[in-house]
This record gives C-alpha cells, sequence and structure tokens, in this order.
C-alpha cells in the first residue's frame, strides 16, 4: 500500500476536503500538512480555509502562527500580480489587439475567494498569434528581457508550442510568459482559439481580459490533465475545485461549461478533472453534467489506471522519499501527458534530442 503522505488518504487532502478535519489533526499530521503545503504551493489556499473555521484560534499556535506568515505572504503575492498586470496593460496598450491574463494573474484580478490565498510567480497572458511578434517586441522595450535558450529551444517553443519563451523583467525579476493558445501546437486537442477571444470579459478599470468562467475552468482543466507530467499537481486539482465552487453558484454556469467543453472538444480532460475533484477534494457535480460527459467516460481499463495512479502522482513529495508506486504512477502518467502533446514521430525525435543533451552534459 502507498504511504498516507502520498494518497488520498494524507492529511493534507482531508484538510482540503473538509476543512473541520484540521481541528483533529495530530502533531505529526500537521508536520506533514505544512511540509506539503509548502513544497505543493497551496500553503496559502490552506490558511484561507483554516481561517474560514469558527475554531481558528483552537489550532496550535504554532499552526496558527504558520498561516498568519502565509497570509501576509498571499497579500504581498496579490499586491504583486495586481501591479505586474498593470505593467503589462500600459506596456501593451498600444499594440492594438486583445491581451487575456490566464491562470493566477486571472483568479487574482476576478477576486475569486476560494482561490484568494493562491501563490503566483509569474504572469500569464493569451494574445492573438498573428500579433506575438508585436507583443514580445513591445515588452521588450519595455523592459522585459528574453531568457537564454539553445537554438532547440527556441525551435520548441515558437513552432510547436502554445507560448513563446518566458520574458524576465530587467529591474523586477518577474516573469511574463506569452501564450497565442491554451494547448501545444502539436497536441491532439485544438481549442477554438477565437472562441476564447470573442467570450473573454473585460476587467474592470484595465484593458485587460480574462477568459468567460467556463473557458477559465477548462483552461485550468486542460493544463492538469492535458498539458504536462502530474508530479505534484494537487494545485490544479484544487484550482479546479475552487473554480468550480465559485463559478457553480452563478446562474447557468454549468451548462455554460458543457457548451464550452463541447466547443472545445475537452471532454475527456473535463471528465477526468471532474471525477477526481469529486474523488479527492469532495467537489459537487450536478447530475446532469455527469449525463453529458457519459459519452467521454475512458474504458473500464484507462479509469482504473487513472484512479490508481492520478491520487498517488499528483501529492506533493519532494520532501518525503516516494514509494515504488508513487514512482510507477508518476512515470505512466509523464508518458501519457508526452503521448498527448506530440504526434509519435516528433515525441520520438523530440526524446531522442533531450537523452543527447542529457547524456552530454558534465557530470
Amino acid at each position: 500500500m502507498s504511504s498516507p503522505r502520498h494518497g488520498p488518504q494524507a492529511p493534507m487532502v482531508a484538510a482540503l476536503r473538509e476543512p473541520a478535519r484540521m481541528m483533529a489533526l495530530s502533531a505529526p499530521d500537521w508536520e506533514d500538512v505544512i511540509a506539503q503545503g509548502l513544497t505543493g504551493a497551496l500553503q496559502g489556499v490552506l490558511a484561507g480555509k483554516a481561517r474560514g473555521l469558527a475554531e481558528f484560534e483552537a489550532l496550535p499556535r504554532a499552526v496558527r502562527h504558520q498561516f498568519e506568515a502565509v497570509e501576509a505572504v498571499t497579500a504581498y503575492n496579490r499586491r504583486v500580480l495586481a501591479w505586474e498586470a498593470n505593467r503589462i496593460d500600459l506596456a501593451l496598450r498600444d499594440v492594438g489587439c486583445p491581451v487575456v491574463l490566464l491562470k493566477g494573474a486571472a483568479y487574482n484580478a476576478r477576486r475569486l475567494p476560494s482561490l484568494a490565498g493562491r501563490l503566483a510567480s509569474d504572469v500569464d497572458i493569451l494574445v492573438p498569434k498573428e500579433h506575438i511578434a508585436a507583443v514580445e517586441a513591445t515588452l521588450k522595450a519595455a523592459g522585459w528581457r528574453s531568457m537564454p535558450y539553445s537554438d532547440y529551444d527556441e525551435h520548441y517553443y515558437r513552432e510547436w508550442m502554445h507560448e513563446i519563451p518566458p520574458l524576465q523583467n530587467i529591474d523586477r525579476g518577474t516573469y511574463v510568459d506569452v501564450h497565442h493558445t491554451i494547448l501545444p501546437e502539436t497536441g491532439r486537442l485544438k481549442p477554438d482559439v477565437d472562441r476564447l477571444f470573442r467570450e473573454a470579459e473585460p476587467i474592470e478599470g484595465s484593458n485587460l481580459l480574462t477568459l468567460c468562467d467556463a473557458d477559465m475552468t477548462l483552461h485550468t482543466v486542460v493544463h492538469c490533465f492535458q498539458d504536462g507530467e502530474f508530479a505534484g499537481r494537487l494545485r490544479d486539482l484544487v484550482d479546479v475545485d475552487g473554480l468550480l465552487r465559485d463559478f457553480g453558484q452563478r446562474d447557468g454556469f454549468w451548462q455554460r461549461l458543457m457548451e464550452a467543453s463541447d466547443a472545445h472538444g475537452f471532454g475527456r480532460p473535463l471528465y477526468y478533472a471532474l471525477h477526481f475533484c469529486r474523488r479527492l477534494l469532495g467537489t459537487g457535480v450536478p447530475a446532469e453534467v455527469w449525463a453529458h460527459l457519459e459519452r467521454h467516460k475512458p474504458n473500464p481499463l484507462a479509469l482504473a489506471v487513472m484512479n490508481h495512479a492520478v491520487p498517488r502522482a499528483v501529492m506533493p513529495s519532494r520532501m518525503f522519499p516516494a514509494t515504488a508506486q508513487v514512482r510507477l504512477a508518476q512515470t505512466l502518467l509523464l508518458a501519457r501527458s508526452h503521448w498527448l502533446k506530440m504526434p509519435p514521430l516528433l515525441l520520438l525525435r523530440h526524446l531522442t534530442r533531450k537523452a543527447v543533451v542529457r547524456r552530454k552534459k558534465p557530470a
């Protein structure tokens, strides 16, 4: 059996799913919760859930102090994100194209209650592909710079991926990731980018936009289940859970989510995201949504493999030795992510290149 630190019964999962269970955690449990919260970038979300407890003052003093320190950090992080978004807005105001905030910067701009404690290290934006060159040149003129990458990696980003290489601000050291779509162009799923811009919503007092509630949720869904490895990805599931809890209270949200999922072809990753949010975090999903997604349900073998692998792979584990089951789960899901990201011949070329470069690196 897997260690409770890695599986769905881990104390941190219990705390995220039912915050009231924090009151019964033992000292060793709290050590795991705090450590995994830090390594999984979930300490702010945990602090927010703890603060919502009527019995907050009854938590162990060291735990309260830890959460109070985290609250100060997250408040600072929100100010940084807002400032960086403002600087990007000013820099790109005359480019003449829509600029859409993504992920953490978008959650911050929308002041989503369930994700108020979420930390973000950079700002992601989405712009039309035909404006990428102008946006990049304008940002560089305004104080951002390219990071050093090999010719191969530059080609990898610019020809195959959904974004250009990250840009770093010369003065502040902050990063902006400039996207022209939300999934790698070599991937199997092809979102309707025109729809993303058409449905995007303005941010009051700014020229920037965010994705609409359904598209914002789906972007987080595919980031977790279609674009990358699963190791330590519990935060992405927590993001989906928070978005569903906040947007799910809006009239018509679930219908809009199903319509957007159909338009983008995201039925399978949405099924997985809702399945594991419900299984791990207790997320409520209306019966009609499950009925709508029934045609996207994976076959029993695939679902059984995912049920075994995902809860183990997503747990933050850098401070704990991973079990053989966890390592196997992470390897299987990493292979799956590569398979979804690139067609076979391109994937073989890419992995061969990476293996050669790794072998040439000095020990």
